[in-house]
C-alpha cells in the first residue's frame, strides 16, 4: 500500500538488515510446517467431517475457504519474527478479500471517521480509488494492499493486510514461495509504516536528515518511496535464495520496481539542497540491492 507520511527511524543501525535475518528465520520456520487433519466426533444426526487444521499453499489455491485460515496462519509465522524486531505488534489483522469490497468498506469508515481531517481523509479517498482502478484493470496491479486503519503513520501503530484473489491464481502465484513473497513486502510495507523507512544511520545524518518527519516529502514521491523500500526488501529475499520463485514472477518483480525506482532517481540526481532531493538520496545510498533494468 502506498503511504504518504514516513518517518526516518533508527538507532545507529540499518533496520534492513535485521529485518532480512529474522525473514530468513520466519522462512525456516514455515519450512517445517505441514497439513494435520483429524476427526471430529459427530452428533448422530451429522456425518464424520475432516477438518484442515493447517491447509498448505496447494490445498488453499483449491478451495477459497481455507484461504483465510491460511493467509492467517502464514502471516502468524512471518509477522512474530518482526514484532520481535521492533517490540512492538506490526500487523492488526489479515484479510481474504477477494475482491477488495471488505477494503473498501474498511476506507469508507476511516473517511467518515476522519472527515475534518484532510491529510486522512485523502488517505482513504486514494486507497478507495485504488481498488477500483485496480478491478477495472486486466494487469492486476495489487495482491496485497497494507492499509493503517487510523493513518497514523511511523507512530507505532499495527496495520491491516488484505489479499485478493488473484494470490491464489496459479497464473500469478504459482507456489508457496512466490505466495511467501508477496507476504515479505506486505509485511515490509507494516513495519515501515510502524516505524518508519529503514535509512541507514550515517546516510541520514551526512544528509541532515536526523529524525525528519517525512511528511515534508512532496506527494508525488510518497509512494514511490515507500514502494522503492517494500519491493528492494522482496527482491533481496529472492536474491539470497530465502524464495525460490519463476523467473517470471521474478521480473514481474522488477518491473515494478524500477517504475517506482526512476522518480526517486530523477529527483535524487537533481542534487539540490531540497529536503526532497536529500531524502531521495538518503534512500537510494541505504539500498544495497539493484535488479537491472525493466524489461517489458
Amino acid at each position: 500500500m502506498k503511504n504518504k507520511k514516513y518517518k526516518v527511524k533508527n538507532n545507529g543501525k540499518s533496520k534492513l538488515t535485521g529485518l532480512q535475518k529474522t525473514l530468513i528465520v520466519g522462512a525456516v520456520s514455515l519450512a517445517v510446517g505441514g497439513t494435520v487433519a483429524y476427526h471430529s466426533i459427530p452428533r448422530q444426526d451429522q456425518p464424520i467431517r475432516e477438518q484442515i487444521i493447517n491447509p498448505s499453499f496447494q490445498e488453499a489455491q483449491k478451495n477459497e475457504g481455507l484461504r483465510q485460515r491460511y493467509i492467517e496462519q502464514r502471516t502468524a509465522l512471518l509477522s512474530k519474527e518482526f514484532d520481535r524486531t521492533f517490540n512492538t505488534r506490526i500487523i492488526e489483522a489479515v484479510f481474504y478479500d477477494p475482491d477488495y469490497r471488505q477494503l473498501d468498506e474498511a476506507c469508507k469508515v476511516g473517511l467518515e471517521k476522519y472527515q475534518d481531517n484532510p491529510i486522512k481523509a485523502d488517505y482513504f479517498r486514494e486507497s478507495l480509488r485504488k481498488n477500483q482502478e485496480n478491478r477495472a484493470s486486466e494487469n492486476k496491479k495489487h495482491l496485497g494492499v497494507t492499509i493503517l486503519p487510523t493513518a497514523n503513520f511511523a507512530e507505532g501503530e499495527p496495520s491491516e493486510i488484505y489479499f485478493s484473489v488473484e494470490c491464489f491464481d496459479p497464473k500469478l502465484v504459482a507456489s508457496e514461495d512466490e505466495f511467501l513473497s508477496i507476504l515479505d513486502h506486505e509485511l515490509f510495507h507494516a513495519a515501515c509504516a510502524n516505524k518508519g523507512i529503514p535509512i541507514k544511520h550515517e546516510v541520514a545524518l551526512k544528509y541532515g536528515l536526523g529524525l525528519a518527519d517525512a511528511t515534508q516529502l512532496s506527494r508525488n514521491l510518497s509512494d514511490a518511496i515507500m514502494e522503492v523500500a517494500a519491493y528492494h526488501q522482496q527482491l533481496r529475499l529472492i536474491e539470497e535464495g530465502v524464495r525460490i520463485v519463476r523467473p517470471k514472477f521474478r521480473q514481474r518483480l522488477v518491473n515494478s520496481y524500477n517504475d517506482f525506482y526512476q522518480p526517486v532517481k530523477l529527483c535524487s540526481d537533481r542534487s539540490d539542497d531540497s529536503f526532497d532531493s536529500r531524502f531521495c538520496t538518503a534512500l537510494i545510498e541505504s539500498l544495497t540491492y539493484f535488479p537491472g533494468p525493466r524489461k517489458r
